[in-house]
């Protein structure tokens, strides 16, 4: 017996540019300031 998955809504898989920009921002957080 399978179970019935259903079906995801399509999203585009790339990264925002606002999300790209919190990312990087919270790399250099951790980089520069906790763990120098």
């Amino acid at each position: 017996m399978s179970r019935y998955r259903s079906p995801r809504a399509k999203g585009s898989p790339y990264i925002t540019p606002e999300g790209a920009e919190r990312l990087r921002d919270e790399l250099n957080t951790l980089w520069k300031i906790e763990r120098p």
